[in-house]
């Protein structure tokens, strides 16, 4: 499970090593699965030397939670194309992350923004926990349509995303630096 812990520890590790958070995020995501140094560097129009640091990074033998750790525990599910955005289907992260996010996904959003650095990347957010799906601060009229359309890919608890201009790896490079940031956010707070 992908727990605040594990992000944060993530986290001080890409500052020690002076990386852009979402970018290693994306690298380890296309390593993951399988793709090799160029074909990153191209996908992603970053420099190959940039993409060979981070393929460092992850080789290295760490007491701490790697990147690739991080990467592997999270499950996407893609479902139906809706106009103007992709709904996807997170699975992988904490109940305790998961509730975190639900009551406070008007400053997770803005994270995403800031991390994406575009306002409009996401359409909706929703969070299902005991196979009720829910989109927080959303007007009950328009939740209906968002329900309908993860009816078929939210099993068990999870995040729902509907992203605008969906690009794999770069976007879930966002996610998980926008989570890492609720986590820093919601942890400064309680202390």
């Amino acid at each position: 499970m992908i727990t605040c812990k594990s992000l944060l520890s993530v986290r001080s590790l890409i500052e020690k090593f002076s990386l852009d958070e979402p970018t290693t995020y994306a690298v380890t995501y296309l390593r993951s699965k399988g793709y090799g140094r160029v074909f990153i560097a191209n996908y992603l129009d970053v420099p190959e030397r940039l993409v060979r640091k981070i393929l460092t990074l992850l080789s290295r033998r760490l007491d701490i939670d790697s990147p690739m750790d991080v990467v592997k525990r999270l499950t996407v599910v893609r479902g139906d194309q809706l106009e103007g955005c992709t709904p996807l289907f997170y699975t992988g992260l904490s109940r305790e992350f998961i509730e975190v996010i639900h009551e406070r996904v008007v400053l997770f959003r803005d994270f995403i923004v800031i991390s994406s650095k575009r306002p409009d990347k996401v359409e909706v957010i929703g969070v299902c926990t005991s196979g009720v799906l829910e989109f927080p601060g959303v007007p009950e009229g328009l939740a209906g349509k968002y329900v309908d359309l993860y009816r078929d890919i939210a099993k068990g608890d999870g995040l729902a995303i509907c992203w605008r201009d969906y690009k794999e790896a770069v976007d879930e490079g966002v996610l998980l630096s926008s989570l890492t940031r609720l986590c820093a956010s919601t942890y400064t707070k309680r202390t």
